[in-house]
């Protein structure tokens, strides 16, 4: 008698062509009014088409009513504990969240964070999302 052994690999391809959807949401908390606080947005992945990388721009100078950081403050986008990347990407219908400490900003005024949200099919989406600073 002969046995035969039959292996199967599945490889699963990202085709180009998925929807390219992205929601948005922030919130910026400033405890004392003005100087420094919390910057926390949530990065949602609504259509069909992983998110594969995510660019944040804060806005950053000496004015603290238009700058939230002092300096250049980056800011990263986490998905399953390490930063969303081609490797890490964020599937459809999931969300990823990013917090950065910022070092002025006043509250009641409105900050525009910039994004660049590139796809796995090699499109890219730049909204902007304003927060306004609260106690």
């Amino acid at each position: 008698m002969t046995t035969t052994t039959v292996t199967t690999v599945v490889t699963i391809v990202l085709t180009a062509g998925g929807t390219d959807y992205v929601a948005l949401s922030g919130a910026l908390t400033i405890p004392s009014g003005n100087g420094s606080g919390t910057l926390v947005v949530s990065v949602e992945d609504t259509g069909n088409d992983p998110i594969v990388g995510i660019s944040i721009m804060v806005p950053s100078g000496s004015d603290p009513t238009t700058d939230l950081c002092s300096a250049t403050c980056p800011m990263q986008v986490i998905y399953n504990s390490s930063p969303v990347s081609p490797s890490n990407p964020i599937p459809g219908n999931n969300n990823a969240s990013g917090v950065l400490t910022t070092n002025e900003g006043q509250t009641g005024y409105t900050y525009t964070i910039y994004f660049v949200v590139s796809f796995a099919d090699g499109t890219t989406q730049s909204p902007s999302l304003p927060v306004t600073g609260q106690i």
